[in-house]
């Protein structure tokens, strides 16, 4: 079977980086980091099979973004135009990972995500949404102080929540169905998974299907 080591297949993508709205630099500097957290980590050399580690370094991807201080919101678009670059070159299948969010998107998920599941970690808080546990210690600080959200005041204790967030939602079609589609777009990214579907379900389906583009298009983009 024909290998593709990771070394050979980050050159080729590098190679090509002379349109894309970041720097041969910028996106090198970030694949090194990539690298390092594989071998410290993993103890998996650059050389290796990139089918055999897909996984591995999307693993990684995900960890040498969280540990970066200062992100712009690039390193989501270059390690999903590579990922991109890989089924395109090899037909290799890697999920893309998550977008930049900002910090209400952020902290109304993380808002959702303790909603849903109580008990979940912090750990597993940083590896959902990419950030460092700096970051989500810092967001549920401010979810327990309270902030303001469509005009109401919202904390981890309060038990109330946003009309965007109601737990009928149906109640979300007419308001969803009427308002701009990119507000409705940040409306629906703030939520999780499955409550994002829950009201997808309701909406009208030209408009189910305007904003399920927007989100895919959102989620790989990684703005």
């Amino acid at each position: 079977m024909m290998r593709f080591p990771i070394s050979q297949c980050i050159k080729l993508f590098l190679d090509d980086t002379n349109h894309k709205p970041y720097t041969k630099v910028f996106a090198k500097r970030l694949f090194e980091e990539v690298n390092r957290e594989m071998e410290n980590d993993k103890n998996i050399s650059i050389v290796g099979d990139m089918r055999t580690h897909e996984k591995d370094f999307r693993e990684s991807a995900i960890n040498a973004i969280v540990h970066r201080k200062n992100k712009t919101g690039n390193e989501y678009r270059i390690i999903n135009d590579f990922f991109k670059f890989l089924n395109e070159k090899y037909e290799m299948n890697i999920s893309p990972i998550g977008p930049q969010m900002d910090t209400l998107e952020r902290k109304m998920r993380v808002y959702n995500l303790l909603l849903d599941s109580p008990d979940i970690s912090t750990e597993e808080l940083c590896e959902e949404l990419l950030v460092p546990e700096t970051t989500i210690k810092e967001d549920i600080g401010g979810l327990r102080d309270g902030i303001h959200v469509c005009d109401q005041h919202l904390t981890l204790n309060s038990g109330k929540l946003p009309i965007f967030l109601a737990v009928n939602e149906r109640e979300l079609k007419n308001i969803l169905e009427n308002v701009n589609p990119e507000i409705a777009e940040s409306i629906l990214f703030q939520q999780t998974e499955f409550r994002r579907e829950e009201i997808l379900k309701h909406l009208e389906p030209k408009k189910s299907e305007q904003l399920r583009t927007m989100l895919e298009n959102k989620e790989m983009s990684g703005s």
